[in-house]
């Protein structure tokens, strides 16, 4: 039987002022997301912001994607680290809205197998949340 849904979870990081959520689609795009969301730099310009966010993530994989969320927008900005870092307008919202906060999030393809093993749906949200918090959070 095949439905359309998400789950979501999150994981709260000890000492850190954001959390992990790991998000995963199911059946739509059978993918797993994990990604964590932090608020932008108060006092600087909106160019400042990205730059700001790109030093975080200097040895950051390119697949990773970034989203910039405006103040009070219900949209966001969204394009892989690796376009960004070559072109950092990619991020301002179309409204030249101040960036209120980030969002970067990791997507792998999603284990179909119901057993433990290779190709399974628990392996591959082990390995996604391993490679999002070790290349991304403390990487």
């Amino acid at each position: 039987m095949f439905f359309e849904g998400t789950e979501a979870a999150g994981i709260p990081l000890n000492d850190e002022k954001f959390g992990l959520l790991y998000r995963n689609h199911i059946y739509i795009a059978r993918q797993i997301v994990a990604s964590v969301s932090m608020d932008a730099p108060k006092k600087a310009r909106t160019t400042t912001r990205i730059n700001w966010l790109l030093r975080q993530l200097k040895s950051t994989p390119k697949d990773i994607r970034l989203d910039s969320w405006g103040k009070r927008s219900r949209s966001s900005k969204s394009e892989l680290l690796g376009k960004v870092q070559n072109n950092q307008s990619l991020l301002i919202p179309d409204d030249n809205r101040e960036i209120a906060s980030f969002v970067v999030s990791l997507t792998r393809p999603m284990g179909l197998k119901r057993s433990v093993g290779k190709r399974s749906f628990i392996d591959s949200v082990i390995h996604t949340l391993d490679d999002f918090y070790g290349g991304v959070v403390f990487g």
